[in-house]
């Protein structure tokens, strides 16, 4: 997906818990979406949170790197989860503008991933339709404490 990044807010929801990057873009970088995290190599992380501050999901590091085509977000967790497994978003706010979109997380999303699949939300709905052509990859699978993606 081809979108500004450094513009780009990026909000992650999973399991119940609400998380969001205060970073705009990300680190240009090309990142193979396979599991294997030796390609972010030298990405510093945008979030660095505490272990046992949360009564879902306890995000441990995450990471946002971009190319000319993709953004690309890596997780790390404190205990292990199956990514694959549980309901997950990730709001897009395009825009930086927290007045337009969707109000989620103080921003303003226009695009929300719900598992893989693209919903437009730039007019404040939950779901205005289809966004197609996403490029979406995520890895691994099964048990982890690790996954990236890519949009």
């Amino acid at each position: 997906m081809k979108t500004p990044l450094h513009l780009l807010s990026v909000v992650v929801l999973g399991a119940g818990l609400l998380w969001t990057a205060g970073a705009t873009g990300g680190q240009f970088k090309r990142i193979t979406i396979d599991g294997d995290f030796a390609d972010w190599a030298g990405v510093a992380p945008v979030v660095v949170d505490a272990e046992a501050d949360s009564t879902s999901l306890d995000f441990r590091e995450v990471y946002v790197a971009n190319d000319e085509d993709y953004l690309y977000v890596r997780v790390k967790l404190f205990t292990e989860i199956n990514y694959g497994a549980f309901q997950h978003h990730v709001f897009i706010d395009a825009d930086a503008n927290p007045a337009t979109g969707l109000s989620i997380g103080g921003l303003g999303s226009e695009l929300m991933i719900e598992n893989g699949g693209g919903y437009q939300q730039k007019n404040g709905g939950w779901n205005e339709g289809d966004a197609s052509n996403l490029g979406w990859a995520a890895a691994p699978g099964g048990l982890t404490t690790e996954f990236e993606c890519r949009v």
